[in-house]
């Protein structure tokens, strides 16, 4: 997206519907973000959707216990959303939190994970469907990735799962007859409609020489975003879609009261990896001697990196030292008047 939001193709609308649900319409302003996926010769691609799906409902709650979260009157239709589907905090609790949906009655839903913290009678949650592959890269490859009759012919999108560190990798499937075209994981069990959660980044494995780029529509989420940091390796997504605007200094990776791990050397720290133009790595760490002076982002030849860049379509590596995780709450997009 460019680097101003003025140049969306929608707007926020709000319109308070009447009845006892406390139900509000609301609509993301809508974009569009140009995804680059690196010819071989230059390496892995490190890739995120940042733009969101539609919301599907927005709404105050009544109560919460737990996973279990209520509203006033009957809402929801019942069975509407399921594990295909998350709720985030937009007011009250923790703006920006959210977890994937188990199942939902026609006034309450049953979440995977708590997210109850704070979430008083009058916070308001939104319920959007999450990202797919073929939300991302389109049902039938309109991204343009390279197709193959197996994987080893074929362009590799893999996912990291950040606490168990496996990866699953997904390819689009093409031997010649488009009845068969479809995205499927190495075994082949079909993958159009595999979740990408907010949080995770990707790497493309791309067979071929030549670049390939595609165009990401979508919503522009306009409040903060808690995203989960485990112990170890991650591939975070930039879900900020301003471009130059959002970097390693105001990203809040780094916070007075926790976020990355600071050290006086690159060994110590949190690494922070991101793709640069030729497809190399290079690594940042937020360095912290004692001195506040002298604290900040800096490059591994100890060059400031405050305004290194984190680009909308992209993700980085973050490699966490402690044996704990924290959240990552991305601070809220700003809109262009």
């Amino acid at each position: 997206m460019k680097n101003k939001l003025s140049i969306l193709i929608g707007a926020i609308s709000l319109a308070a519907a009447a009845g006892a649900s406390a139900q509000t319409a609301v609509t993301d302003p809508v974009g569009y973000i140009t995804v680059t996926v690196n010819g071989s010769a230059s390496g892995l691609s490190f890739i995120a959707p940042t733009l969101v799906n539609k919301i599907e409902f927005a709404g105050a709650t009544t109560t919460t216990t737990g996973t279990t979260i209520s509203f006033s009157g009957t809402p929801l239709t019942a069975g509407a959303y399921g594990p295909g589907f998350y709720v985030e905090v937009s007011t009250g609790g923790v703006p920006g939190s959210w977890s994937s949906i188990a199942s939902n009655t026609a006034n309450s839903i049953t979440t995977t994970t708590d997210i109850s913290n704070g979430l008083a009678a009058g916070a308001t949650v939104r319920i959007r469907k999450h990202v797919t592959i073929g939300d991302f890269f389109g049902a039938t490859n309109t991204a343009g990735l390279k197709s193959g009759d197996q994987i080893s012919t074929a362009d590799e999108v893999r996912i990291l799962n950040a606490t168990t560190k496996a990866i699953t990798k997904v390819f689009f499937y093409n031997d010649g007859d488009p009845a068969n075209n479809n995205w499927y994981d190495e075994g082949f069990a079909e993958a159009k409609d595999l979740v990408i959660p907010p949080q995770q980044g990707i790497f493309i494995v791309r067979k071929l020489a030549t670049p390939v780029s595609f165009v990401r529509v979508g919503s522009v989420k306009t409040g903060p975003t808690a995203l989960p940091v485990q112990a170890g390796l991650n591939i975070m997504a930039v879900t900020r879609a301003v471009g130059a605007s959002f970097t390693l200094g105001n990203s809040a990776l780094k916070t007075p009261t926790g976020g990355v791990q600071s050290g006086d050397q690159l060994a110590s720290a949190d690494v922070v990896r991101i793709a640069q133009p030729n497809g190399s790595l290079k690594n940042y760490f937020n360095y912290n001697d004692g001195d506040p002076a002298s604290a900040g982002w800096y490059d591994e030849g100890f060059e400031v990196a405050t305004n290194v860049q984190l680009k909308e379509g992209t993700s980085f590596i973050l490699v966490r030292k402690p044996n704990t995780g924290f959240v990552w709450t991305v601070p809220a997009e700003p809109i262009a008047p």
